[in-house]
Parts: C-alpha cells; sequence; structure tokens
C-alpha cells in the first residue's frame, strides 16, 4: 500500500461515542411541485348522480335522503327543466304530477377536500311555483354526515328563471370526507328548486421545493469555498465570508427531530453564488424563509441582495432598497427569541413584495424614504447576514433553515414549513481530518477540530510505510 493510499482512506474519521463512524453526503436534484387550483363539480349535462367535470373526481355519487327511488323519480331527481345547459338537479314535485308534501327529502354528496388550505362551494339556481312554497337548506359537514351546519335556508314561493349565482367559503370544513347537503321540505305544493353547475374549488397546500437550502449542520466553518452545504442536492454551496460559527445548544425548534444546528453571527455573513433566479423580470418573485433570533442591533440585514434586502432599522423590518427607505412592519418583540420569517421579493415593486412572521402575514406601509424601484430585482448572489455591497450591514444573532424558493407561496406553506422538523445529526466528540503536513512523537501533533481532543503520532522502529 502507498502512503498516499493510506491518507486517502483515511482521510477524515470523526469519532462518536463508542463508535467510528466514516461520513459521506449525498443528494439529488429536485423539482419544482405544481400547486394550481383544483375543483370537483357536476354540471349535470347527462340525467345521472355519478357526474364528474372537475379537474378531481367525487369521493362517491349524489345519494338521495328521504326516498331511494333513482334519478328519474321522487321530489329529488335529474332533468332538464329550467337549467342553464342540459340538465339540472331538481327538488320538488314535477308540474302536473299534483301538489305533494314532504319534509327532509334531498342528496348529499362527499368530497375530500384533506390538506386544503381553502376552498369555496359555487352553484346557481332557479324556481318554478305553480301551487305553495317550499323550504330548501343546504348544509355542510366536515365529520362524513355525522354533524351538519347550515349554510343557508332558500325560501322558494316563486317562479324565478334567471340564474342566481351562489357562493360559500367552505374553508372551515376542510376534510376528507366533507360533505355537502340539500334538504327540501313543502307542504301541499307542486313546486321545484333547480339546482346547477355546483363546483368546489380548492385550493392544496402543496409541498413546495426550495432551489436551496441550508440547515448549518456543519461542525466548522473557516472561510474555504462550499462549506456551508445545501441539503436541496442542488449543490449551491455557500462559504462563511465573516463572522459566522454553526452551532446547536439553542435551536428554534428543540428535539431529536428539531431545527438542530444554527449559525451564530456576530457582525456575521454568509455569501451563496450561483442562484439560478430570474434576476431581470418585472413581476416575478423570489422568496426566502428562515428561522431567526436577533440580538436586537439596529441597522443589520439577516438577509440581503445587492441593494434589495431586509433591513432592521429603526424599530422597525422590511425591505430596504439602498435609498434610505424601509417599507415594513414595528420590530417590537422579534429581537432575543426565535422567530419565523418569510419574505418575498418582487421584481421591479416594493408595494408588492410581503413578509410573513411566525406564519402571520403582516401588513406593510412605508415606514421611512421612498423605495428606488431600479434596485427592487433579486441577484444570483445572497448574503445571509448583510448585503454584497458592503460589510456595514452584516447580522448579529442567530439565523437557521434558510431556503430560497423562485416563486411565491401561500400562507399555508408558508406554516408548514415553519412546523417541518428533520433528524439531528449525532454529534461527534472528536474529529481527527490528518492535514497536517508532518508528525513527530509529541503530544497534540495530530489537531482535533471539534474539542481540541488533540493527539500524537506513535512511532515504532520496527515498521514504516514505503510506496510501492
Amino acid at each position: 500500500m502507498s502512503s498516499h493510499l493510506f491518507h486517502s482512506l483515511f482521510k477524515k474519521i470523526t469519532t462518536y461515542v463508542g463508535i467510528l463512524v466514516i461520513l459521506f453526503w449525498t443528494g439529488s436534484v429536485s423539482s419544482q411541485t405544481s400547486c394550481s387550483v383544483q375543483s370537483v363539480a357536476d354540471d349535470f349535462t347527462t340525467n345521472s348522480y355519478s357526474q364528474n367535470s372537475g379537474s378531481v373526481n367525487w369521493s362517491g355519487n349524489w345519494t338521495e335522503i328521504g326516498e331511494s327511488d333513482g334519478v328519474n323519480s321522487g321530489v329529488a331527481r335529474v332533468n332538464n327543466s329550467l337549467c342553464s345547459d342540459g340538465s339540472c338537479l331538481r327538488l320538488g314535485i314535477t308540474s302536473g304530477s299534483g301538489a305533494g308534501t314532504y319534509n327532509n327529502v334531498g342528496v348529499y354528496r362527499q368530497v375530500d377536500l384533506h390538506g386544503a388550505s381553502s376552498a369555496t362551494l359555487s352553484f346557481v339556481y332557479r324556481s318554478g311555483v305553480n301551487i305553495g312554497d317550499q323550504t330548501v337548506v343546504l348544509s355542510i359537514s366536515n365529520d362524513g354526515g355525522a354533524s351538519w351546519t347550515s349554510l343557508r335556508s332558500y325560501y322558494i314561493g316563486s317562479t324565478d328563471t334567471s340564474a342566481n349565482s351562489q357562493s360559500f367559503d367552505i374553508s372551515s370544513y376542510v376534510a376528507d370526507n366533507t360533505q355537502i347537503r340539500f334538504l327540501a321540505s313543502a307542504n301541499n305544493a307542486e313546486i321545484g328548486m333547480y339546482i346547477d353547475d355546483i363546483s368546489i374549488s380548492y385550493q392544496p397546500t402543496c409541498s413546495a421545493t426550495p432551489i436551496a437550502e441550508y440547515r448549518f449542520e456543519e461542525t466548522n466553518w473557516d472561510g474555504t469555498a462550499n462549506e456551508v452545504l445545501d441539503y436541496s442536492g442542488n449543490n449551491y454551496h455557500g462559504r462563511v465570508t465573516n463572522g459566522s460559527t454553526p452551532k446547536s445548544s439553542f435551536p428554534a425548534l428543540t428535539g431529536p427531530l428539531g431545527t438542530c444546528g444554527y449559525a451564530s453571527q456576530t457582525s456575521g455573513s454568509i455569501e451563496i453564488q450561483g442562484l439560478p433566479l430570474d434576476t431581470t423580470t418585472d413581476g416575478v418573485k423570489t422568496t426566502i424563509t428562515f428561522w431567526m433570533n436577533w440580538d436586537g442591533t439596529s441597522s443589520i440585514m439577516p438577509i440581503g441582495w445587492s441593494y434589495h434586502d431586509l433591513f432592521l432599522v429603526r424599530g422597525g423590518i422590511g425591505f430596504n432598497t439602498g435609498n434610505a427607505d424601509l417599507y415594513g412592519v414595528s420590530s417590537a418583540g422579534l429581537a432575543n427569541g426565535w422567530h419565523h420569517i418569510a419574505v418575498e421579493f418582487t421584481n421591479g415593486s416594493v408595494s408588492q413584495n410581503r413578509i410573513h412572521i411566525d406564519g402571520v402575514e403582516q401588513v406593510l406601509s412605508q415606514r421611512t424614504g421612498s423605495p428606488n424601484n431600479d434596485n427592487t430585482y433579486v441577484n444570483s448572489t445572497l448574503r445571509i447576514g448583510g448585503w454584497i455591497n458592503s460589510r456595514s450591514y452584516d447580522f448579529y444573532g442567530l439565523i437557521d433553515e434558510v431556503r430560497i424558493y423562485d416563486r411565491e407561496l401561500s400562507t399555508a406553506q408558508i406554516e408548514t414549513i415553519m412546523s417541518e422538523r428533520h433528524p439531528c445529526p449525532a454529534k461527534p466528540i472528536a474529529e481527527y481530518r490528518f492535514d497536517e503536513l508532518l508528525y513527530n512523537d509529541l503530544d497534540n501533533t495530530v489537531q482535533e477540530h471539534v474539542g481540541g481532543l488533540n493527539g500524537q503520532a506513535g512511532f515504532r522502529r520496527c515498521c514504516y510505510w514505503q510506496s510501492v
């Protein structure tokens, strides 16, 4: 074995209590996740209880309540009277069949809205009356029909052939077994409520994929290129440019599943280069999320591009464009504690930027000066702590879980990111890199990089390495 091969095999050994581990890091490129609005719908183009006309199917068919005579008979049926196009859902006694009396007869249908951040129910209705009047109650359930909440009660007492559009925010009722229900009651009536184009549109809480992610789990930084690892797998590694040390004793979220390590910065800055962002197109958005424990020092920047940054100054936190300006909110209560921050930068317009603090979107205002929108563009280089143009505004405090997204995020997505945890890496009690150029038999010649447990190289007269 050659001395070069021996050195390569033992280039980096990290020692844990009771075990010896050789560490490797791997990653894979992730793709952007689509997060478009979805819908379940029934436009009743045919006489059927099983129609699906949305981007996603219902969980089942319309089910009759109070009768079971099918889609073409009874109080609840599908026919082509007073419909906008094709057929529609009718509740009532058909014309010419004679007046009837019924109570709580109707239909319900179930949809899986699990994980949706918002949902809206909409439909149109018309009415036709020969005799009497009718009440139809629209209700919703988020427990599979075990309990119901009334959304509206409709009194049908006259003929109205114009389409009446209805819309309800049902975000509070999203579940994997959400149901909507129409129940009709009438006394000695020949009447009908005609319901069409029923739709539930909803926004999925999609998992957003960052283009870069920094967990700060390394044990040592010294300004070397690529020392601050990108955990997204896209290899946009960074390096410390000033005052930044990896630590783990006081994380934002504690436990073996938590946020683990973080960057401790004293006039600190970490630079990330080569980010694949759109730096010129107006209206394009870039979002950065991170945990921050600011020490209260004023006139500092947790993150910054060239002239567009997040600034903590004069009792406020907000966006700055290098023009003695701040578009943001009060920073009261942010110092000396962990807070989750999400900032959305919009190319070409500060007023379209957004800030979430601890999952809550803030109402922003121009606190000082006026922005220079010529400077409101992101760059391919980001500073975590300070901005690119100078060292005057480097960060003081702790920062962690920095993620960069080449898009805007919904509040629900930001809430999901804020709650995410990951396994914390085991912490070595000693780490030997064997980077020394020369060993002798003196103490402390083999350097240890965690706790200072330096070693001594031992030599025996019987043995030596020789290249072969």
